[in-house]
């Protein structure tokens, strides 16, 4: 028995100018006649960003904060009790010892305005930190799902049928119960009027429902006459600009909460000709071993 060895699998490939954009991030798309307020989205551009983000959001809004309630304590000459006269240093630690409710004791307010930015300062910095535990907290809790796709798909042949792979795994020990696939085939398209159309395609799965994604998955469509990928060539598919667009919803087994995932392919993504190398074997012992580090390699199928 001949050994294999599989082939490296292809750069990802970006969408460039006229291609179809089903990426998962919305960077490189310009939005034209939208009226948007500044700041409203702010809640859903936090949470959706990353943990960077947030974080410096936070403590930039902390800090800033801070300091300009130290520039209004100078304002007032004399309104902090043992500070040193126009320090923007001692301003600036009352102020913080005031946001944070740290009290030393050794700074306090010498005066009636400065008792009154004392209390306005208390006010913000309860709502801040009301804020900020809520976004934390909801940014947190809420339920992800880690799983791994496939780099690429593939379009092979098993037997005398025609069919699209591509693979998917979970990265974490627990499982997704009720997995549902649903996979769309996005292609730019002329009417009859000769207008350029884009429009999805709903390719039938040979298993749309896993009941339980704890190891890997396979995701099988037959290319048969009813499909819409049926007749389609790596070359037909890159003129018309077609792209997979991969979701995956279910129900993660610890947190008892609905998780769900996205992935897209593009034309480059797409080998023709070629199956998945095995991932799962068993040792001498009987005990089932899944290589992950095979999970993205495929080799080219022979021709009969």
């Amino acid at each position: 028995m001949s050994k294999v060895t599989p082939e490296a699998s292809p750069k990802t490939a970006r969408p460039g100018k006229g291609r179809l954009a089903v990426r998962a991030s919305r960077s490189g798309i310009q939005r034209v006649g939208l009226r948007r307020q500044r700041g409203r989205d702010l809640y859903h551009w936090l949470i959706g960003g990353s943990w960077l983000r947030l974080l410096g959001t936070i403590s930039t809004i902390y800090l800033g904060s801070a300091f300009c309630y130290a520039l209004l304590f100078l304002l007032v000459p004399g309104s902090i009790d043992n500070g040193r006269p126009g320090s923007l240093v001692d301003a600036f630690n009352f102020s913080i010892q005031t946001l944070s409710t740290i009290g030393y004791g050794t700074l306090g307010p010498a005066n009636g305005y400065a008792h009154f930015l004392v209390m306005t300062e208390m006010l913000f910095s309860l709502l801040l930190t009301a804020v900020a535990t809520g976004l934390v907290f909801a940014k947190f809790a809420r339920p992800t799902a880690r799983l791994l796709f496939s780099k690429v798909a593939l379009v092979g042949q098993d037997g005398d049928h025609r069919q699209l792979t591509f693979r998917v795994a979970n990265e974490r020990d627990s499982w997704i119960l009720d997995a549902h696939f649903h996979v769309s085939y996005v292609r730019t398209e002329l009417t009859a009027g000769g207008e350029s159309v884009v429009r999805l395609h709903d390719l039938k799965l040979r298993k749309a429902v896993a009941p339980v994604l704890s190891l890997t998955w396979n995701v099988v469509h037959e290319i048969g006459p009813d499909s819409p990928l049926y007749g389609t060539t790596a070359e037909s598919m890159g003129a018309e600009n077609g792209a997979l667009v991969v979701n995956v919803s279910g129900v993660d087994n610890d947190l008892s909460a609905a998780v769900h995932a996205h992935q897209s392919y593009e034309t480059e993504e797409i080998v023709w000709g070629a199956r998945f190398v095995d991932v799962i074997v068993f040792d001498d012992t009987g005990l089932r071993r899944v290589l992950y580090d095979r999970f993205h390699d495929y080799q080219p199928q022979t021709r009969r």
